[in-house]
């Protein structure tokens, strides 16, 4: 999606009265979709409590020391002090840089060897400095949901699970470079 499409998608959605929107740094479009709420907030369409920001902690910012600085990133593109819902994209961490999709020597992605219960507990401190009102999990298969819902604070609000059609697309994306 180009960016101005972004903008003008996010605008209008609110202006029919869309009330959710959900961001991700891989999504590309963080600043376009920070100035459609603006936007729409500064013209009186909506009040910020009443929309619902969803954001989505990327894999590079899974170890506990960069956690609040992933999220701070995000909220700073969208111009915003806070999220409803801060949801960690994926159970595998990455190794943290200044790619989304950093690659390994052979060409796969780099993982990072980060425990996604660390990451949780760090991002459980988030809410009690209030930059999210509550977390949440996605892409966690059922095993790895319920080891994070056995060893937390605060429970996940969301569980959205795995797309598998994403899963081959970047399999498939490995396979074309061997």
């Amino acid at each position: 999606m180009l960016k101005l499409d972004a903008f003008n998608a996010v605008r209008e959605a609110i202006c029919i009265g869309y009330r959710s929107i959900d961001t991700s740094v891989v999504y590309g479009n963080l600043k376009e979709v920070g100035k459609a709420i603006s936007s729409a907030i500064a013209d009186g369409i909506v009040r910020r409590e009443d929309l619902f920001i969803s954001c989505k902690l990327w894999g590079t910012f899974y170890r506990p020391n960069l956690v609040e600085q992933g999220l701070d990133n995000t909220l700073n593109e969208l111009g915003l002090d806070y999220c409803d819902l801060c949801n960690m994209h994926t159970p595998c961490s990455l190794e943290p840089g200044k790619k989304l999709y950093p690659e390994a020597e052979n060409g796969l992605l780099a993982n990072d060897d980060v425990d996604p219960l660390d990451t949780w507990l760090s991002i459980e401190k988030l809410v009690q400095k209030k930059k999210c009102r509550s977390i949440g999990l996605a892409n966690f298969n059922r095993t790895q949901t319920e080891r994070i819902l056995d060893n937390c604070t605060i429970k996940s609000s969301v569980a959205q699970p795995r797309r598998f059609e994403e899963m081959v697309r970047i399999k498939r994306h490995h396979l074309h470079r061997l």
